[in-house]
């Protein structure tokens, strides 16, 4: 079982709704800012995620960028 932590550094607000909504629904952390001075793009960070919703989050994320880290070693747990 794989430890992910997903970046997404531009995404629109409505991108960024649906994102939060899956990741209340899923029980996620999701952390998100304002990526731009108009308000209308955000960045966000996700996780730490299985492998399995690691996929839903990147299926929702569809088209925009993003960068997923990978734990080799997980602590205190």
């Amino acid at each position: 079982m794989g430890c992910y932590i997903i970046f997404a550094q531009s995404i629109t607000n409505a991108r960024a709704y649906l994102l939060a909504d899956l990741c209340a629904r899923l029980g996620i952390a999701y952390y998100s800012d304002w990526a731009n001075a108009d308000h209308t793009r955000q960045c966000c960070a996700v996780g730490p995620v299985t492998k399995g919703d690691k996929d839903l989050v990147v299926k929702c994320l569809g088209h925009d960028t993003y960068v997923v880290l990978e734990a080799i070693k997980v602590e205190n747990q």
